[in-house]
C-alpha cells in the first residue's frame, strides 16, 4: 500500500488568501473542514481573523455574526466532538511595533464565535500543542512559546467550560511540537518540537497523554526531526501519520507499536512548512492547506488531499 497526494480543484471565488501559520479543524457538526486566521502576505506580515468552511470543494466564509477573535498567527484550534464546537486558544496578534502573545479562548459553533472569559486560563503563548482527548472528553494544551521566545512545559485541560492546570511531570519545555489524538493508543501523541523559533535544539522524543498522565513512548523516540509538518491520526492506517513538512528529502512516517515506519507517497506537493492539516472523513483522506516555503517567503493557497491506495 502507498499514499497518494492529489491537488484539490478548489478554484471558486471567494477563497482564503495565501497564508501560513493558520488553524484547520474538521467540524463533525457541519461535516466540513474549518479554517481560521494565520499570516497572509509574506512581505507585509499581516495576521488574519477570517473564518472559512470548505463545503465539498468550495470555500465559504463564515463567522461574520457578532464578536470575532482578533487577527492572529500561530494559534491552535481543535474540534470538541462531545460538545459540538471548535476550541481556539492563544497565538500572536500584531500592534504597530510588536507581536503580543494572546491567552484568549474562543468557541466556534454553527458559524458563530463566542469567547470564554471566566475562571483560570493558561498564560499567553503561541506555537503550543492542542489536541482533543476523546477518552477524557477534553481539550489538552501543552507547552508553546512564552514572552521572550522561551519554551513552556505546562499541561492544561479544557472541559468546555473552563481551564484547569495539571501539576504532572511530562515532556521537557518546547514549542512547535506536533500533538494529536491517536485512536489506536487511546490517548494524545506528542512528538518533537524545539526550544526556539529558529528550530534550535530539536527534540525527537515521543509522548502519550492518557488518563491525565504523560508517559514517554521509548520505541518512537529518537527517530527523526520534522519542521512544522503536521501530524494527524489516519484511520486507513489505524495509526498516527507524521508529515514531512519542509524537509524536502523526508518521507512520511506512521506510528507502529515498535516505533515510526516510513511509508511511500507519490506526487507530493512542493515542500512547505507552517501549513495546516486535518483528517476529512468524507474524502477518506488528510487535507493539507496553505503553508510557506520559509519564514517571510512564498506562501500557498492550495489544498492537497492524501489518500491511501492499495
Amino acid at each position: 500500500m502507498h499514499l497518494v497526494w492529489s491537488k484539490l480543484p478548489v478554484f471558486h471565488l471567494p477563497m482564503p488568501s495565501p497564508r501560513s501559520r493558520h488553524c484547520l479543524a474538521y467540524d463533525t457538526a457541519v461535516r466540513a473542514p474549518v479554517l481560521f486566521g494565520g499570516l497572509a502576505g509574506a512581505d507585509e506580515l499581516t495576521p488574519r481573523n477570517d473564518t472559512w468552511q470548505l463545503d465539498d470543494l468550495k470555500w465559504r466564509r463564515i463567522g461574520l455574526k457578532g464578536e470575532v477573535p482578533i487577527a492572529r498567527q500561530r494559534a491552535k484550534m481543535v474540534f470538541d466532538e462531545q460538545r459540538g464546537f471548535s476550541v481556539l486558544f492563544g497565538g500572536q496578534g500584531k500592534t504597530m511595533r510588536n507581536w503580543p502573545l494572546l491567552a484568549d479562548t474562543w468557541l466556534l459553533e454553527s458559524g458563530v464565535w463566542r469567547q470564554v472569559s471566566k475562571g483560570d486560563k493558561p498564560p499567553p503563548r503561541c506555537a503550543h500543542g492542542l489536541a482533543y482527548d476523546h477518552a477524557g472528553q477534553q481539550t489538552v494544551l501543552f507547552g508553546g512559546a512564552s514572552k521572550g521566545n522561551l519554551p513552556l512545559g505546562d499541561t492544561w485541560v479544557f472541559d468546555g467550560d473552563g481551564w484547569r492546570k495539571l501539576e504532572i511531570p511530562g515532556p521537557a519545555p518546547r514549542q512547535y511540537a506536533e500533538f494529536t489524538w491517536d485512536a489506536n493508543l487511546g490517548g494524545c501523541v506528542l512528538y518533537g518540537g524545539c526550544v526556539d523559533d529558529l528550530g534550535n535544539h530539536p527534540y525527537t522524543d515521543c509522548w502519550l497523554f492518557r488518563g491525565n498522565q504523560w508517559q514517554q513512548i521509548a520505541a518512537a523516540s529518537g527517530f527523526l526531526v520534522r519542521d512544522d509538518g503536521g501530524m494527524c491520526f489516519f484511520p486507513g492506517l489505524n495509526a498516527t501519520l507524521l508529515l514531512a513538512g519542509n524537509k524536502s528529502n523526508a518521507s512520511l512516517a506512521w506510528l507502529a507499536a515498535d516505533g515510526w515506519k516510513v511509508i511511500a507517497d507519490t506526487n507530493p506537493p512542493l515542500p512547505r512548512q507552517c501549513a495546516a492539516s486535518c483528517y476529512w472523513p468524507e474524502k477518506q483522506g488528510l487535507l493539507v492547506h496553505g503553508g510557506e516555503v520559509g519564514h517571510d517567503q512564498r506562501q500557498f493557497a492550495d489544498s492537497y488531499l492524501l489518500t491511501l491506495q492499495t
